[in-house]
């Protein structure tokens, strides 16, 4: 049946449904109307006074590795948009907590990547924050001049715009689940010196990822990221799970090939490319923190999970398509192999992220 049918059947069936309701209602009005004779013998007058949660501890998780170097003015223009959307809701700005994080969190057992261990960052040249503070702090206070009680000077629109520029220098294996897992636990230790006091018992959480690769988070011990393991015919060597397996080039798309499972086998090599993948979703065996495991964490963060929310500005799931690059080897050479081509124009580059 057409969309065209379907409106003229619909009309029809209005029709005659209020065709059907003329008699009840001309009973109900033909009836001569007399006036009730009860006489109450009590009037009770209760007053309710609505209370509405107006806490919000915001936390942005910022990808500061180097493919985020094309993003970074666009990004740096639009930052105080966030803060603005916030000043008009109703009721005006809520009583905020505003922290932010980057993605680098090492790359499991090696050395050799940026790790910020979640702590909340502020820049040095962020005079605008008052000394000593790691967050933003902004809430409602009758005894301030202004109304509000705020640890920072100017407008908050450009204080957030400074702490969350952290550029482009952070490690390429972006940790967007566990570094927010790290910084939550140790905002959940007031005495932790950086992030302790940010979470506040009644608040809402909300949690925005801005990032333009996808989560590649690991165990602490995880040899994924073996730097030993450089071309597509090496094994890890590292015990465990990853022992004498192919990890491939060292590059991001180690997180896709044992992070990711779609109905085509993700390639190893490059003899057929492009390879279009579809139905993918995340691979939830453990190689990386998995996605159920950080919902689990999330969901015991407040007592009521309804108050965490989550949000991502990131690339679209789809199209999903592994193609080829070639880089040169640390031991002299090049090597081509597999590497997910982006999902957005090239002026503002990113890969998929998991599907929800």
């Amino acid at each position: 049946m057409n969309r065209l049918s379907l409106i003229l059947r619909w009309r029809c069936l209005r029709w005659v449904a209020c065709a059907a309701l003329v008699p009840v209602v001309w009973a109900c009005n033909a009836r001569k109307l007399v006036a009730p004779a009860g006489s109450p013998s009590q009037v009770v007058k209760n007053r309710f006074q609505q209370s509405v949660n107006r806490d919000l501890d915001l936390l942005f998780v910022v990808d500061n590795s180097l493919s985020m170097e094309p993003l970074q003015t666009k990004m740096a223009q639009r930052l105080p948009d966030f803060m603005n959307v916030l000043k008009q809701v109703e009721g005006g700005l809520p009583n905020l907590h505003v922290a932010v994080i980057s993605t680098s969190l090492g790359a499991g057992k090696y050395p050799d990547c940026a790790n910020d261990s979640g702590t909340f960052q502020h820049r040095a040249d962020c005079t605008a924050l008052h000394a000593g503070s790691t967050f933003i702090s902004s809430v409602a206070d009758a005894h301030s001049p202004n109304g509000r009680a705020n640890n920072f000077d100017g407008d908050i629109a450009d204080v957030f715009s400074c702490i969350a520029q952290l550029g482009q220098m952070g490690c390429g294996f972006e940790h967007q689940f566990a570094s927010t897992m790290v910084a939550l636990d140790r905002a959940r230790n007031p005495d932790d010196p950086y992030n302790g006091g940010f979470l506040r018992p009644n608040a809402f959480l909300a949690i925005v990822m801005v990032t333009n690769e996808d989560d590649c988070s690991v165990p602490p011990d995880s040899a994924l990221f073996d730097p030993a393991v450089m071309r597509l015919s090496d094994v890890s060597s590292e015990p465990g799970p990853l022992n004498g397996k192919p990890l491939g080039a060292r590059q991001s798309y180690r997180c896709n090939e044992f992070g990711h499972r779609c109905r085509q086998m993700l390639p190893h090599n490059v003899s057929a490319m492009p390879t279009p993948m579809t139905d993918c979703v995340s691979a939830e065996d453990g190689v990386l923190v998995t996605v159920s495991e950080f919902v689990s964490y999330l969901r015991g963060v407040k007592a009521t999970p309804q108050q965490v929310l989550v949000a991502a500005l990131a690339g679209p799931t789809t199209p999903y398509v592994i193609g080829s690059v070639t880089d040169n080897l640390a031991g002299g050479g090049s090597e081509t192999h597999p590497a997910v081509q982006h999902t957005c124009m090239l002026a503002n580059p990113a890969d998929p992220r998991k599907p929800e």
